[in-house]
């Protein structure tokens, strides 16, 4: 029987998440955000807890933790969370929804997270905390690194690999064989037809341009 789950994060995507795991009857015990408590009916009947400490009231033995916070190419708060209560002992529970196919030849890390009605195919592997979105497409024998993150309505035909902390906008289109370089941002609507440098900015229409990813991060905070 699996633990149940608290789910850090009070967004849009900590929202659907939290529809997945209620459509599968899992336990959530809490939702954690220091905003106040979100216009949303999906959180309704869920205690807020509003600081981390809050979390950490619970034993890690007892209880599964979610990452809600939405991906973000420019943001690395995901990573932060998961570096904070990992530290403390804390365990990342996959979420999966029941309307995402998943071949049961492929292979997916802890944390991952497949949303509704994605289509992950055959010896397809999902590294550690990777976030396939909603109607996403992942074709046979894809590679997608850890922390990546491929955008609602994507389409990754056979054999793409992608590297760690990539960001696949919403409605891409990635030909077979191709390689995405660690740390690459994918704009949305883009066709790949060719392979991408790591800590590269694909905007369609435009050429490709090197991207410093700390420098971004710092201009963020």
């Amino acid at each position: 029987m699996s633990k149940p789950v608290i789910v850090i994060g009070g967004g849009g995507h900590a929202g659907v998440i939290i529809n997945i795991l209620k459509n599968e009857k899992r336990e959530v015990l809490a939702f954690s955000s220091v905003k106040k408590a979100p216009c949303h009916t999906v959180f309704n009947n869920i205690p807020q807890l509003m600081d981390d400490k809050d979390v950490l009231e619970f034993n890690p033995a007892d209880v599964l933790l979610i990452n809600g916070i939405g991906p973000n190419p420019y943001s690395n708060l995901r990573q932060v969370i998961f570096d904070k209560f990992s530290d403390n002992g804390y365990q990342f529970d996959k979420v999966i929804s029941s309307s995402a196919y998943v071949s049961s030849f492929s292979s997916l890390g802890p944390g991952v997270q497949i949303f509704p009605c994605a289509t992950i195919q055959t010896e397809v592997v999902l590294a550690g905390h990777a976030v396939i979105n909603t109607g996403a497409i992942i074709e046979h024998n894809c590679i997608i690194g850890a922390r990546s993150h491929i955008a609602p309505g994507a389409i990754l035909c056979g054999q793409v690999s992608i590297g760690s902390d990539v960001y696949i906008g919403a409605g891409t289109k990635i030909i077979q064989n191709i390689s995405i370089g660690s740390g690459s941002i994918i704009a949305m609507g883009a066709s790949v037809i060719r392979d991408v440098p790591p800590n590269s900015l694909v905007i369609p229409g435009k050429p490709i341009v090197e991207i410093d990813p700390v420098a971004i991060l710092e201009r963020e905070q």
